[in-house]
């Protein structure tokens, strides 16, 4: 079966309350697996990285979903592709809060600046720190 990625930042909006993202983490929680979606959610002072992973038309479904959501702004898709294999296959959405150690990672792997603004950032850079970010615990398995 084919799995379609699509990897996108946003802004959260002025005045996002932190605590909201139990609520993002329940509903994905509810909503993906009926969808067969899995992915990643990282957060950092305001920025959101978000995987989504499953056939191209619940994940377009589900990102169309997502670009109506008041909580955020200034969407842009860094990547979108096909593949054989989902990265996140554990769970529903799995959550990170990005240190300053994780910082330091993701500026060895591509610089921030680039992520932020999308401009030369190509898909095998991506997928290395998605792969790296992998292999670290996550809040909220899919069993959850």
């Amino acid at each position: 079966m084919s799995i379609f990625q699509l990897f996108y930042i946003s802004t959260a909006v002025p005045g996002f309350d932190p605590k909201e993202i139990q609520n993002i983490l329940r509903s994905a929680h509810s909503f993906n697996p009926t969808y067969d979606l899995t992915g990643m959610m990282m957060l950092r002072g305001g920025i959101f990285l978000q995987l989504l992973e499953g056939s191209e038309e619940n994940v377009r479904m589900l990102y169309s979903k997502i670009k109506a959501d008041k909580r955020h702004r200034n969407l842009m898709v860094l990547m979108e592709r096909e593949t054989d294999h989902r990265l996140f296959s554990d769970w529903s959405m799995a959550y990170h809060e990005i240190t300053s150690i994780d910082l330091r990672l993701i500026n060895d792997v591509l610089s921030w600046k680039s992520l932020v603004s999308g401009k030369d950032v190509d898909d095998h850079k991506i997928l290395h720190f998605l792969t790296l970010f992998r292999n670290k615990k996550f809040d909220h398995p899919k069993s959850s």
